[in-house]
């Protein structure tokens, strides 16, 4: 969310069709130089003005002449979101990275609670003027279990920033697997957990080695790290992962929606093994190598790294996100969506 939040925002108001107002809950810990390097206004507003001084965003929406208010999260939606758009007369977009039902049922929650989920979902669903989502998948879901009108939401997929991203041929010399993930979020912790305990001790003795990249809790890495399965923490700079890099795995059996980190491993020319419901959102699924049985996975990558398979599929990674999911395009779609919203007449909150 945070890296679509980012580059979006800042390529909607490079593009000079939109100019872009965050609104920042500031909490004490933000970076504000940050923040001063980036095109686009950002307002920091304190917790408590932020979620109990509706008039003072209403003034400062008015002041700024904002058309659009965006959100990406349900909650916030009804608790700001409707009511600021009553008070300053402008239209509420949803942009669902997630349908959160779903993610709830496969980590295995109870009933009642996707039941309350889905009556929230269906409250927003009523209010909002335009939803975008990151995925054709999603749409259909949307549609379907949101009650969503087809005519109001558009697909507008994340994306990367080819500029930053380089293109590397996969480091098969040093048989280095990586995976990249915020480990606060479940599906990754779990997909991590099944690297170390089924995947790890298989390859041992073959002359691999895991790097596991990304926001982490001390307790995990603690409890995971060995000789040859390192944790990192967050990386600044990506490219410095991709260089060394052979493959990314990414056993992940939960969650919506399309999935940053294979954007990235594929503008770097990293091939990725993951699950079918992982590659969930891409239309072209021919540039993963998709295996669901991770007793095999061990397998599957000793062979892999036996014929030059992996260099091709490498090539014709980079080559995809090249045609599809860099931000100047999905930028135009954004503001084509802005330009839609605003010549339709406003819905009753």
């Amino acid at each position: 969310a945070n890296n679509r939040f980012h580059y979006l925002s800042k390529f909607l108001q490079l593009s000079g069709k939109v100019d872009v107002v965050i609104f920042h809950c500031h909490r004490g810990y933000t970076d504000i130089k940050l923040i001063k390097d980036e095109p686009f206004v950002t307002y920091l507003i304190s917790e408590e003005n932020y979620y109990h001084n509706l008039e003072l965003l209403a003034t400062i929406i008015q002041r700024e002449q904002i058309d659009i208010l965006q959100f990406n999260d349900l909650e916030p939606i009804l608790y700001q979101g409707v009511k600021l758009s009553k008070m300053t007369n402008t239209k509420l977009i949803y942009e669902i990275h997630y349908n959160s039902a779903q993610l709830a049922k496969t980590l295995g929650e109870k009933d009642k609670v996707i039941k309350n989920i889905i009556k929230i979902q269906n409250k927003v669903g009523k209010n909002i003027d335009y939803t975008i989502c990151l995925s054709v998948d999603d749409k259909n879901n949307l549609i379907k279990n949101l009650k969503i009108n087809a005519s109001e939401i558009e697909v507008a997929p994340s994306g990367v920033n080819l500029n930053e991203n380089r293109y590397y041929v996969p480091n098969l010399k040093d048989k280095i697997i990586v995976f990249l993930g915020n480990l606060y979020f479940q599906p990754n912790e779990d997909a991590v957990r099944i690297l170390k305990d089924k995947i790890y001790p298989k390859l041992l003795n073959h002359g691999f080695s895991f790097v596991v990249a990304g926001d982490c809790p001390p307790k995990l890495r603690v409890e995971l790290s060995d000789k040859s399965f390192d944790f990192i923490g967050t990386v600044k700079d990506l490219n410095s992962l991709f260089a060394k890099a052979s493959i990314c795995v990414a056993p992940i059996f939960e969650g919506t929606g399309i999935r940053i980190k294979f954007l990235n491993f594929m503008s770097g020319g990293i091939p990725i093994l993951t699950t079918q419901i992982a590659t969930n959102g891409f239309t072209d699924k021919s540039s993963f190598i998709i295996e669901d049985d991770v007793e095999k996975y061990a397998e599957r990558i000793i062979d892999l790294f036996r014929d030059d398979r992996l260099f091709q599929i490498s090539k014709n990674s980079r080559e995809f996100i090249e045609q599809h999911y860099s931000w100047q395009k999905i930028t135009s779609q954004v503001v084509k969506v802005y330009e839609k919203v605003l010549s339709k007449s406003i819905k009753d909150k």
